[in-house]
């Protein structure tokens, strides 16, 4: 029954990480969205990406935050 419960947490773990982060403002992923797009921390326009909580943040502030987009989960 363990083993059961393993293949059920591991399958939603995949499915986590196959999730598609989405713009809070638009609810599209980053390919489609259209907002202007921006830091939410420091207000830079310079290497913006989409991170899972749907909020755009340059590079710097995503390392120093530990965000992560799409494709690095």
């Amino acid at each position: 029954m363990g083993w059961i419960l393993g293949c059920e947490s591991e399958a939603l773990v995949m499915a986590l990480e196959r999730k598609e982060f989405k713009c809070l403002v638009c609810n599209q992923p980053e390919k489609r969205c259209t907002c202007i797009k921006y830091c939410a921390l420091c207000q830079t326009d310079y290497r913006v990406r989409l991170t899972e909580d749907g909020q755009y943040y340059c590079a710097d502030c995503r390392e120093a935050c530990d965000y992560k987009t799409q494709d690095q989960v």
